[in-house]
């Protein structure tokens, strides 16, 4: 019996890998664009040259402009590198945070060369063993949990004139 049964698992076997197949190629095309296997460059790539919020071990937290990252996935020490707007801490027992460092001193917009002179002067290699939380960081979403208490800082990140 086992001797007849053996086509038959090899049948439904076969079959089932190529059900299996065409199930995967009918999510990827209804998803192109969702993410690689490597998560950590596809969300570098979308976050390149944009404002993020970056948690590192021990609570230091900072804000800046990604500007690189290793694009290498079999890179064994990858690393993201940020030109911080302001940095601080978080609150182990609350969770909040509290900026304590602008990287920005005046209050007018930062021209393009500012912002290069900044980079240049004071870009973070941040190694990505060492950050617990990467993620977009949204002005308007940081102003409302202010307003709240929710994250203190002794500067404001509001343009001049801006309300």
């Amino acid at each position: 019996m086992a001797i007849a049964a053996s086509p038959l698992v090899a049948t439904v076997a076969t079959w089932g890998r190529q059900l299996f197949d065409a199930a995967q190629n009918f999510v990827e095309k209804l998803s192109p664009t969702s993410p690689p296997s490597d998560i950590f460059l596809f969300r570098c790539r979308t976050l390149e040259k944009k404002p993020v919020i970056v948690s590192v071990d021990g609570g230091k937290v900072y804000v800046g402009f990604l500007i690189d990252f290793t694009t290498d996935p079999d890179e064994p020490d990858r690393y993201i590198e940020i030109v911080p707007i302001m940095s601080g801490r978080r609150q182990i027992d609350t969770g909040f945070v509290e900026f304590t460092t602008p990287y920005i001193t005046s209050n007018a917009e930062p021209t393009d060369r500012d912002l290069e002179e900044l980079a240049v002067r004071r870009a973070i290699l941040i190694p990505v063993k060492k950050v617990s939380t990467f993620a977009p960081f949204d002005i308007e979403l940081h102003e409302w949990f202010k307003e709240r208490g929710l994250v203190k800082g002794k500067f404001d990140l509001k343009k001049e004139g801006s309300e």
